[in-house]
């Protein structure tokens, strides 16, 4: 900690630095030709004025004279020593100080001419005289019609229909729509880069200030720092601009039904296996459908392409991922797959809602997310009063969130009954076809590998027949139970205010304030107590000096309540793993602090030195450190790169101590090594 108040009070000392120089200033230069320079075209001041040569050295000022009201520079060529080009720094006047004033516009003055001539007016020739509705408007799509008999079947009438537009519906108001009339609703196969805009249905009617959208929207927000998403909805979008005399504000709403939840898995790759790879569901469901063009795919931290000569390909109806032949896959790569799997348990609703005023040295901005499911207006399951009080005193605990799912039913050919035995003191269900017995109609729910006490024996055209199977050493080998899983309706709300201030050229100092609230069962009013949630960020840029050399610092400030959610990932996709914390806190959720501070020396383009060190600790049983220093230099078109970073973090609980050191060296060829010591 004292390290950090050091470097805290060594950039403080430094930001004195650089406010030598008075705003508005001009660099211009110039090649000496002849004795006499126009630096400009309007008058400029005479309290500052400097000469340089292209050796960053200030010429004396008894070399020259400068005409500061006609903005001209006379220069001795033999004095200094005839320098080819001179670099010059000066602050033009005000606009007002220097502009030509009349009492009236000379270009309306009319000739002298006879008392007999006539004054006309000619007619403007540009504006038309009739207006053509929708001209210049653009369309595209395709319109099929098909029939289908059968000697065993009626006749059947199949239609497709698909519209695209796009053009001008007047001077100033403009339109995109796309349109689809489909009998089977498919999603797009997600082989290309980019997805069929036939895909999505949507009508867009857009000016220079303001927008409406109406449709299947992608709703993106990346100016957050803790309200990042990505969504897939159906609904409607607004947004608007409207401009100041100093400055402007932007005005964005949105309504809309959610297409999918956002969810993430991750799996490591098989050396020499392309796939497909299975993507499971937040509950290791094996049978998902993943919504089109939702999902983002890292291998080891590196965002991977889309399309059959890109990276990978994806079936989103059967939830598969396939690596292209140019992307070999290996046992050493980690992928994490983020998308958003398609459910439909209640009707969920959303809306995103921002105001963002900027100005010239100010901007502040508030932004709204509200996602909730309708409790009232269940999809998939139809609630029983019985299976709502469940709910109700469940609280945020999923493992009571379960309904019992055996009931008495009489004998029937078409329907997979079941009776009850006991073995090893435990009631267990066994499939029975046999009247005289006493038979129940089960339901079994998919737990997961190794979470449940029934298989899949066999599949019957009544449906599918689970068979009972023993623990193994304590270990449940199956992985289906005859209960009913209940999904609650959540509800989850966060609200941001973001500000950042620039006094000036070198200063940069931003923060954001952010608010959440996540029930996690609507139909309980039990654990509710760690329901809202808090997190802010300070960060604060300088430049130190801005000379040949420059030197740059950036500090960063991170306060994250254990209760804090966000809408999705928001740190680095490697973030855990980098820390080391992703098998030891995987689970856990604790109080964050972060702290990050960086010094970039930097020579142009030729030379970089940048060391940073950042400081985490995750309540009272984490603290880690991180140390890096990063180093490039250009030689001769060549690159020479150094990276190394030493990281420490200490669980204090167990007095673990991991160390991490990497280093990369890159010139013409590559070479890299990572060593570890566990204590």
């Amino acid at each position: 900690m004292k390290n950090i108040l050091v470097i805290i009070f060594l950039l403080v000392g430094f930001i004195g630095f650089g406010q030598d120089k008075p705003e508005n200033i001009k660099t211009k230069i110039f090649t000496v030709n002849s004795d006499t320079i126009q630096i400009d075209t309007i008058s400029i001041n005479s309290n500052y004025f400097k000469v340089y040569n292209l050796e960053d050295q200030e010429i004396d000022k008894e070399f020259y004279e400068v005409d500061f009201a006609k903005s001209l520079l006379f220069i001795d060529r033999n004095k200094i020593n005839n320098q080819k080009e001179i670099k010059v720094e000066y602050q033009p006047l005000p606009e007002f100080l220097t502009k030509s004033y009349t009492a009236f516009d000379r270009n309306l003055i009319v000739p002298k001419v006879s008392d007999n001539a006539l004054m006309y007016s000619s007619a403007d020739k540009s504006r038309n005289k009739y207006l053509k509705p929708f001209d210049g408007l653009y369309t595209r799509g395709s319109l099929s019609r098909g029939v289908t008999v059968g000697n065993n079947q009626d006749a059947v009438v199949n239609s497709n229909f698909n519209l695209q537009i796009e053009g001008k519906l007047s001077s100033k108001v403009g339109i995109r729509a796309s349109i689809t009339d489909n009998e089977v609703p498919l999603q797009s196969g997600g082989y290309t880069q980019r997805l069929d805009e036939f895909d999505k249905v949507f009508i867009e009617l857009f000016s220079k200030d303001w927008s409406l959208k109406a449709g299947d929207i992608d709703l993106i927000n990346m100016e957050s720092y803790f309200m990042k998403f990505q969504k897939k909805i159906s609904g409607v979008s607004v947004s608007a601009k409207i401009n100041h005399n100093n400055g402007e504000t932007n005005i964005f709403g949105s309504g809309a039904m959610v297409r999918g939840r956002f969810n993430s898995y991750n799996f490591h790759g098989i050396d020499g296996n392309q796939g497909p790879y299975k993507i499971l569901g937040p509950n290791n469901e094996l049978f998902i459908i993943v919504v089109s063009g939702s999902e983002r795919v890292y291998a080891n931290g590196v965002l991977l392409k889309r399309g059959e000569n890109f990276d990978y390909t994806i079936d989103y109806n059967t939830g598969e991922i396939l690596f292209s032949t140019i992307y070999s896959v290996t046992s050493n790569m980690r992928f994490v797959i983020e998308y958003q799997i398609a459910e439909n348990n209640y009707t969920r609703f959303l809306t995103f809602d921002s105001a963002d005023f900027k100005a010239k040295k100010f901007d502040v901005g508030v932004k709204y997310y509200n996602e909730s499911d309708s409790k009232n207006r269940p999809l998939q399951q139809d609630l029983t009063d019985e299976q709502k009080q469940i709910l109700a005193d469940a609280g945020d605990n999923k493992l009571k969130m379960v309904s019992p799912s055996v009931i008495p039913e009489s004998y029937s050919e078409n329907k997979i009954l079941y009776k009850k035995e006991i073995i090893n003191n435990e009631e267990i269900f066994v499939y029975s076809n046999n009247e005289e017995d006493e038979l129940y109609q089960v339901s079994f729910s998919y737990l997961g590998n190794n979470r449940g006490d029934y298989f899949i024996a066999t599949s019957l055209a009544a449906g599918r027949v689970y068979e009972y199977i023993p623990e193994k050493n304590g270990v449940k080998q199956g992985n289906y139970a005859p209960i009913i899983l209940l999904v609650a309706p959540e509800k989850k709300q966060i609200f941001t205010v973001d500000a950042n201030f620039n006094p000036g050229e070198r200063t940069n100092i931003s923060s954001e304030f952010a608010l959440s609230n996540y029930d996690q069962n609507l139909y309980s009013d039990l654990d509710d107590d760690n329901n809202n949630g808090f997190a802010s960020r300070i960060n604060w840029q300088q430049i130190i000096l801005d000379k040949k050399w420059k030197l740059s610092s950036d500090i960063d400030f991170e306060y994250i309540d254990k209760n804090f959610e966000t809408v999705e990932r928001f740190r680095n996709v490697e973030f855990s793993r980098d820390w080391n914390i992703d098998r030891i806190f995987s689970f856990d959720k604790r109080e964050q602090l972060f702290f990050a501070g960086s010094l970039k020396y930097k020579k142009d383009s030729t030379v970089i030195i940048d060391y940073s060190y950042e400081n985490l600790q995750l309540g009272e049983q984490y603290s880690g450190n991180r140390n890096s220093l990063k180093a490039i230099m250009n030689i001769k078109n060549n690159s020479l790169y150094a990276d190394g970073s030493i990281m420490t973090n200490k669980e204090l609980l167990s007095e673990n101590i991991f160390y991490r050191w990497y280093s990369t060296f890159v010139h013409q060829f590559s070479k890299s090594w990572i060593g570890a010591k566990v204590d």
